[in-house]
């Protein structure tokens, strides 16, 4: 078992060297990230582009509507799944990439389709079904609850996958021990959240722009037309505009999982002792702290 104190994010404890980490982490690793992420990115915008939305503007009938919109369930449940895979990929990467100088993509995958993929599965649909709560209430107040709100749901998406991929716990287990992780040090999870949330919006809001000049000109003038939904929807399935937004997007997908690796590290430590009880993954058994000292 590779000694997560070891690992270069590990021992970040303010906000300052927890984004310097993760930009230093980001930098060397990019090539690989940026691969997984890219993969990921391009397979979703071509599945995401055989969702046809124009046709409900088609009909006024509410039963027609409903079930044009069954129709494209399929393809969501779809990218959702490929979602997880990669995203959880790109977490293990992450995690062991650093400690194990024998890593192996495919080994890698290999491990998160056996290991870790369905235990995960579940424990983000019940993750979905906390943070649909969480944003109903966040309704309820306004503004403000969906500011607070936005931010407390990706504390808990972000911290999940290391919790199970590190301590390798059951469901259950992983569960409240998430709850607990994100409660711990709750005002500082949140403040580091909301800037990252700040920052990718930002950095994204520019990217999209710039994405979206080359084919500015077709879409100005598709505005105008009757059938102004259905060009847009043709202008997203270009093929150069899916490419290029796939580019573009890939660049912030590593940064997430990254900071919720450091996350994971500051409040588990606080959380458990200096070190923090680890689980072996190999068999689930608990490893005492002792033997992960060097």
């Amino acid at each position: 078992m590779e000694n997560m104190d070891k690992h270069p994010l590990a021992g970040n404890t303010d906000i300052d060297s927890a984004f310097s980490g993760t930009w230093q982490f980001y930098k060397k690793w990019f090539t690989p990230m940026y691969a997984i992420s890219f993969i990921m990115a391009l397979i979703i915008s071509v599945l995401t582009s055989r969702i046809d939305m124009s046709s409900l503007q088609n009909t006024t009938d509410i039963a027609v509507m409903m079930e044009t919109v069954k129709s494209f369930f399929g393809v969501y449940v779809v990218i959702m799944l490929i979602a997880l895979f990669f995203n959880t990929l790109l977490q293990y990467f992450i995690i062991m990439k650093p400690l194990d100088e024998n890593f192996s993509i495919i080994d890698a995958a290999g491990k998160v389709l056996t290991r870790y993929y369905l235990p995960l599965l579940v424990v983000f649909i019940v993750l979905f079904f906390f943070s649909m709560l969480a944003m109903m209430v966040g309704v309820l107040v306004l503004f403000v609850g969906i500011l607070f709100a936005i931010p407390y749901v990706i504390l808990f998406f972000a911290m999940a996958t290391p919790l199970l991929i590190i301590e390798g716990r059951g469901i259950g287990d992983t569960i409240s021990s998430l709850f607990k992780l994100v409660h711990k040090r709750f005002w500082p999870n949140m403040g580091w959240i909301s800037v990252y949330v700040v920052l990718v919006t930002f950095f994204s809001l520019i990217v999209s722009t710039l994405v979206m000049l080359p084919f500015s000109g077709s879409v100005f003038g598709s505005m105008f037309k009757p059938e102004a939904a259905t060009e847009v929807v043709n202008f997203t399935r270009n093929p150069a505009f899916v490419i290029l937004s796939s580019l573009t997007s890939a660049l912030t997908t590593p940064i997430l999982p990254i900071l919720g690796l450091v996350l994971y590290f500051n409040n588990s430590e606080l959380n458990t002792g200096t070190t923090g009880e680890r689980y072996d993954r190999s068999d689930h058994g608990k490893v005492k702290v002792e033997d992960l000292m060097p």
